[in-house]
């Protein structure tokens, strides 16, 4: 069975980042009197130059959005990094999270576990449930134990991908985190979240349980 990976939307696990234009006009901040208000893309880009110049993280954020996503044309994935890293080095969880992505998995920069792990840890410090999935994947042949509470964190934040990955690990996992009554608790979790894999685990889990484990499972799970 395999592990579900989180690289950007996935249904109802999906992670949001912000880039469509009319947010991004209207999440402009409010002008001090006597300065016009921005009415039209240039000026909103305008806008949040200043403002991350500044030093103002969430303009920050968005600039290295509008270039890793091409929101202006095309993209410029060195500037990106630059607002990101700006945004992170103040705490951004979001910017800390889209590094992660991008030294993990994006084919535009070179491959780096190490500084994908770093940002990862980072943004699972500031509570981003989508940097607590990631990072147990990494982690998770080395300290399952920790990657099960990063799971079980990453899930219970409405990551369904995680209930699933948290269920396997209980499954398949070494003997410190293997309970199949677990793992059957959490692929119900992932079912009613609307994982699709879920159901197929769930069935496959309960034709592996006894009948009493299976009864506990079902009685914690309906909890």
């Amino acid at each position: 069975m395999r592990r579900i990976v989180i690289s950007g939307k996935a249904g109802r696990t999906a992670l949001h980042c912000v880039g469509a234009l009319a947010l991004l006009l209207t999440a402009v901040p409010a002008p001090a009197d006597g300065i016009a208000r921005p009415t039209t893309y240039g000026d909103a880009m305008r806008w949040y130059e200043r403002a991350a110049e500044a030093g103002d993280s969430d303009a920050q954020f968005y600039l290295g959005y509008i270039h890793d996503r091409a929101v202006r044309g095309g993209n410029n994935i060195g500037r990106s990094l630059i607002w990101y890293e700006r945004a992170a080095a103040k705490g951004d969880a979001r910017a800390q999270f889209r590094l992660g992505l991008l030294h993990e998995l994006d084919p535009r920069l070179p491959r780096d576990a190490a500084k994908a792990r770093h940002w990862y840890e980072a943004a699972a410090r500031r509570d981003h449930n989508g940097a607590r999935f990631n990072l147990a994947r990494l982690v998770e042949a080395e300290d399952p134990i920790r990657a099960a509470d990063l799971y079980a964190r990453a899930a219970l934040g409405g990551i369904g991908a995680a209930a699933v990955n948290l269920a396997l690990l209980h499954a398949n996992g070494p003997d410190e985190v293997r309970d199949p009554v677990k793992a059957y608790v959490w692929v119900v979790r992932a079912v009613r979240a609307g994982v699709p894999e879920a159901e197929h685990i769930r069935d496959v889990l309960a034709a592996q349980l006894g009948p009493e484990d299976l009864s506990e499972g079902k009685a914690l799970a309906a909890q």
